[in-house]
């Protein structure tokens, strides 16, 4: 209990005075306590010193080195582990693919598949995002059979990564017909198809998304915004970054952060809406004038040179 609660000290102090009667689930309490609170090197300890151990021991330890980034220490006891089972291989990968070892993360899930073990959940989500980061569609789509044929519930967190993964890699198609079937929807899945179609080209697709998340979906949040106003720039929908500006302020009460501004500026210079741009520099704080105060001098010249060559 207080290893899980993270007071280690109470923890090893009541592990020492029971010594003669603690078990392998004690023994990989400290092991899983001191891993994750970062103290590799003390988990290390404890792990080499325990009499017996078990296939939740070693998981515990290859965390705690995955975690801490240490990869070459985390596979060396990954490949002397005498049993392993699917969470010992989706600590491996997930380790992999958030830290951007991708290829790694994938060639990994491959070999699991090859030798019969079904991956969990959580292995399948950092493969497919691991496809993301590399744009690795033909991979993605492979992992996505593989789901299909072994009829893994698509829930929101796997859906969401799938949509994610088809949006980056180009395919809008297939991400929206995930998002389509997906029965559960959090915020995150709206938003990523909104940004995958604005990236994609289907501006006005992105845009009747978002009025549909209005309706029946949850709020938009903070990074809706970010998402639309971007796209909307982009897309050259002035009008309707306007309208998404506004009802952000005004329906959702949400204050305009930084991107948000910078989002308005770049639209609206690009419109050639110069004085409007500048009202809203104008009306935030120094550090939106610095950071986009340049590209908005680079607009406001633009529209200059396109003045004189019509004169």
């Amino acid at each position: 209990m207080y290893a899980n609660c993270g007071e280690l000290d109470y923890a090893r102090r009541l592990f020492e005075e029971c010594f003669s009667v603690v078990d392998v689930v004690s023994w990989t309490s400290l092991v899983t306590g001191y891993s994750n609170s970062g103290n590799v090197d003390m988990a290390r300890m404890f792990f080499d010193d325990m009499p017996c151990r078990n296939t939740v021991s070693w998981n515990a330890m290859v965390a705690g080195y995955a975690c801490s980034g240490q990869f070459v220490e985390a596979r060396v006891l990954f490949d002397e582990m005498p049993e392993k089972n699917d969470a010992s291989w989706s600590v491996m990968v997930s380790g992999y693919s958030q830290c951007g070892m991708c290829e790694e993360a994938l060639g990994l899930i491959g070999e699991m598949i090859r030798i019969g073990i079904v991956p969990n959940e959580a292995a399948l989500v950092s493969a497919v995002s691991a496809c993301s980061q590399l744009r690795a569609l033909e991979q993605g789509e492979w992992l996505h059979s593989y789901i299909e044929e072994h009829m893994f519930e698509v829930n929101v967190t796997l859906g969401t990564a799938l949509l994610d993964m088809y949006g980056k890699c180009g395919n809008v198609e297939k991400a929206y017909g995930v998002f389509k079937r997906m029965l559960v929807k959090n915020v995150m899945t709206w938003n990523l198809m909104i940004t995958g179609l604005f990236l994609n080209g289907c501006g006005m697709q992105a845009l009747s998304l978002f009025w549909r998340m209005q309706e029946m979906g949850p709020p938009p949040n903070s990074i809706t915004f970010i998402g639309v106003l971007s796209g909307c720039s982009h897309s050259g929908f002035v009008h309707e970054g306007r309208q998404s500006f506004n009802i952000m302020t005004r329906v959702y009460q949400i204050h305009p952060q930084l991107e948000h501004y910078g989002c308005m500026v770049d639209l609206l210079g690009r419109a050639g809406f110069i004085k409007e741009a500048l009202d809203f520099v104008g009306e935030c704080q120094l550090n939106l004038i610095l950071v986009y105060g340049v590209p908005l001098l680079v607009h406001v010249e633009y529209m200059e040179i396109l003045r004189l060559v019509k004169n």
